[in-house]
């Protein structure tokens, strides 16, 4: 993987294993032998909340959260919290007051 970018994982659904890859790159599973690497560093060196901060993932059966905007952003990123940068892009796709 390559840091600044945005990857999609699909595929046949229970085929491709698409699932697996996905909860080994964030921690779900941690018993595999090898190394996975995540810009340039072990997988088993980052702490749970880092892997949070760099992965998000939807899958199949997401959950919608009844949550206010801003704390739905904050789930992608628990690390970062931007009050700032969420107001702008409300503004930007001209949501105004339809959320909060």
């Amino acid at each position: 993987m390559v840091s600044g970018k945005s990857y999609a994982i699909v595929g046949r659904t229970g085929r491709a294993g698409e699932s697996i890859l996905i909860k080994l790159l964030t921690g779900m599973y941690d018993n595999y032998e090898g190394e996975i690497f995540i810009n340039n560093r072990n997988l088993r060196e980052y702490s749970y909340p880092e892997l949070k901060s760099i992965i998000a993932v939807v899958f199949q059966n997401y959950a919608r959260y009844a949550l206010a905007i801003q704390d739905n952003v904050r789930l992608g990123n628990i690390l970062k919290l931007d009050e700032e940068r969420i107001l702008h892009n409300k503004r930007k796709m001209n949501l105004g007051e339809m959320v909060l």
